[in-house]
């Protein structure tokens, strides 16, 4: 797997996270964002990718970007969680819902009161981040 950063070179996977980490701690934000930006479009499910443009969009002060990749996150993880049933895991998928409403940690219908991690913190961090943009 390649990406391409600012001196259009090419490196693997590990050395474009070597090298987003290298800006970050050179306080380039501008060029580690595009190294992550990078990784994601090759490892679209990785939530420390998510993390660390959430800390440089806020670290840039860039509130609206930080919101857009928050949400994208929120979005590729529910899906991921919630992928379609397969007739060899639907009994334990049933089984599981039935714990999860007996101990109280899902409604009636089935739908859980706590969501996984990440995707609980990007929750609330989506809400303080919207709080934020509402006082200004």
């Amino acid at each position: 797997m390649k990406v391409v950063h600012k001196n259009k070179e090419h490196v693997d996977l590990k050395e474009g996270w070597a090298l987003a980490r290298q800006y970050e701690s050179d306080d380039d934000h501008k060029a580690a964002i595009n190294i992550y930006r990078e990784l994601l479009k090759q490892q679209p499910t990785n939530p420390r990718i998510y993390e660390r443009l959430m800390i440089l969009y806020r670290k840039t002060k860039e509130n609206n970007k930080e919101l857009e990749i928050i949400n994208k996150a929120i979005t590729v993880f529910e899906k991921q969680f919630s992928k379609k049933l397969t007739p060899a895991n639907a009994k334990v998928s049933s089984l599981s819902n039935s714990l999860m409403k007996m101990t109280g940690l899902a409604d009636r219908k089935g739908k859980a009161f706590y969501l996984p991690e990440p995707l609980a913190k990007w929750q609330r961090r989506k809400d303080l981040l919207e709080k934020k943009m509402k006082k200004k």
